[in-house]
């Protein structure tokens, strides 16, 4: 792994918790339909409502679109200058000596946004929380079905407070490209993403 820093276990996560210069942030956003009226493709809604139902203790919530996104563009999630992104994650408590833990609920895309720039300000002392990745990662897949319920169920352990927690994953199929006719051995490293079955599965897990 090119940056073996950039992920943080629960256990550690664990140890880590009451440390004063201990950072814990939680980044989900969720992106909702918009009205058939509308002219933009989907409608950005911060985590609100799911840091308030649960989250990790001690955590802060950082709001992707509303504090972090240049409010100058119609596009969104772009980068504000650099002023702007250094006085938001200040008024947060980011400093040159904190440790930032990082999570976002449904998919690791929001925190590890927030990783990317905290490392694009010099910022070294960032991960992303790695409940769900490790499992992802490391651990056999019989279907999709048996990674979101495995991934939902580690989020569950990882987070005491937490009642429940959906996932959602397209549901593509990529097949392997036989390179024989080359002269080529394939080892699971091209593939070709096909059109059917195509879809989106999702789970939710609770206690």
């Amino acid at each position: 792994m090119r940056e073996p820093n950039a992920l943080i276990s629960t256990d550690a996560l664990a140890r880590e918790l009451g440390h004063a210069s201990l950072r814990v942030y939680d980044c989900t956003t969720y992106l909702q339909p918009a009205p058939a009226e509308s002219d933009v493709p989907y409608v950005v809604v911060p985590g609100h409502d799911s840091f308030s139902a649960a989250h990790v203790p001690g955590a802060d919530f950082l709001d992707l679109q509303g504090e972090f996104s240049d409010a100058a563009t119609r596009l969104r999630f772009m980068m504000p200058p650099v002023a702007q992104l250094e006085a938001a994650f200040g008024r947060h408590g980011v400093g040159n000596d904190a440790r930032v833990v990082l999570y976002s609920i449904g998919t690791m895309m929001w925190a590890t946004r927030f990783w990317w720039m905290l490392t694009s300000l010099g910022f070294d002392g960032a991960a992303v929380l790695d409940a769900l990745m490790r499992v992802f990662t490391m651990t056999y897949s019989y279907s999709a079905q048996d990674s979101l319920y495995r991934m939902g169920s580690a989020a569950i352990e990882a987070v005491p407070e937490l009642e429940n927690i959906s996932i959602a994953c397209p549901n593509k199929h990529y097949v392997p490209i036989n390179l024989g006719p080359f002269g080529l051995d394939n080892s699971n490293r091209v593939f070709s993403a096909t059109d059917e079955p195509h879809g989106q599965i999702e789970c939710t897990v609770g206690r």
